[in-house]
């Protein structure tokens, strides 16, 4: 079914639904998230603070466990939409095409997914864990209450798991640094799938993959250092991602602004005009409110505000109140963070246009 206007027919549109966009966002998450742990890790240690010290080792194992978290109902929405699910199992010798992005993003998530399982099973697992303490040791207490017939096999199981195959001194970091490119080629691979359909304007590969880039590294970053936040309070750590996600928003914000100026330039496109009518009108309140506004000006703007005011008051000087107060503030602009995440993939896969087709 088509529609004729002034000699093209507009090709109606045909979107995967909301479970691909809540799809390509817990992608995006999860490599964030999973990215985001490493480089705690990395920093872990390196401070003479022991505070800094413990807050970094919590953002990286809470990375780790949103990683998988994301990733598993990523994916659980991504099998849903096929309708098929056990078909997928078969993807190891049914996908033959390896130029195909589709077939290796489903390679990404499958290496992504085991490696970071593992991984978050050396973090959380093992003979030197069983007195540690911290919110993100939580799968450690609920393996430890199912129990047969009153020994906790599982916790037992994952601990001696951990033990003998955790990977000594330098190659566990090396491994979860393969592991953060996996992640980011999981974050990526979404975007060049879209953008291999050249009709529709909005994918367009020259800016999908960056800001797709920015925005799945921020929303990781965000959940992540969100968990440490609520669970620990407010330490310089909290601070310092807060500074980074601050410049990857400022980097997504000047990527989104120059696609649209691309768009509303192609005055001989017709496609890219429709995309913007669609932005400012149909899908107005997702783009403008959801996005742009929610999603990355009042995060910078909340972090700018709790930032200067830090550096003029000395929160050590203040009552408990102004530290739950900042503290409530960050976890905020966290929060809203992801919610622009969100509102990003459901405005690329529902507000996207196909070239019309002429009529001769």
């Amino acid at each position: 079914m088509v529609a004729a206007e002034s000699g093209v027919l507009w090709v109606p549109r045909v979107h995967w639904g909301l479970f691909i966009a809540t799809y390509l966002f817990l992608g995006g998450v999860s490599g964030g998230s999973y990215v985001t742990s490493v480089t705690a890790q990395l920093l872990q240690g390196r401070s003479n603070d022991e505070t800094e010290n413990r807050s970094r080792g919590e953002t990286a194992r809470w990375g780790a466990i949103l990683a998988i978290a994301a990733i598993g109902i990523g994916t659980a929405a991504l099998l849903y939409h096929l309708g098929a699910p056990l078909r997928a199992l078969t993807f190891a010798w049914n996908f033959s095409n390896y130029g195909s992005w589709l077939v290796i993003g489903t390679w990404l998530i499958v290496l992504f997914s085991v490696l970071a399982t593992v991984d978050a099973i050396w973090l959380l697992f093992g003979s030197d864990k069983k007195t540690a303490t911290g919110g993100s040791y939580f799968p450690r207490r609920i393996f430890g209450w199912l129990t047969v017939r009153g020994n906790p096999i599982l916790l037992t199981g994952l601990d001696y798991f951990a033990d003998t195959t955790r990977p000594p001194g330098r190659l566990h970091p090396a491994i979860r640094i393969i592991g953060a490119f996996l992640g980011i080629g999981v974050i990526i691979y979404t975007s060049m799938l879209l953008s291999d359909l050249w009709t529709c304007p909005l994918w367009n590969r020259t800016y999908l993959p960056p800001l797709f880039l920015m925005s799945g590294v921020s929303t990781g970053l965000a959940g992540t250092v969100a968990m440490p936040t609520i669970f620990d309070g407010l330490t310089e750590t909290v601070h310092q991602y807060s500074l980074a996600d601050d410049a990857l928003i400022v980097v997504e914000l000047g990527i989104l602004a120059s696609f649209y100026t691309v768009l509303q330039g192609r005055a001989d496109c017709l496609a890219s005009q429709a995309t913007i009518e669609s932005l400012n009108s149909v899908f107005s309140m997702p783009f403008w409110v959801g996005v742009v506004g929610l999603g990355l000006v009042t995060p910078l703007l909340l972090s700018l505000l709790l930032t200067g005011t830090a550096r003029v008051w000395d929160l050590d000087e203040r009552s408990q109140t102004w530290h739950s107060i900042f503290r409530a503030g960050y976890v905020v602009k966290y929060g809203l963070v992801l919610v622009g995440g969100f509102f990003l993939r459901y405005v690329i896969i529902f507000a996207a246009v196909k070239l019309p087709l002429t009529v001769t």
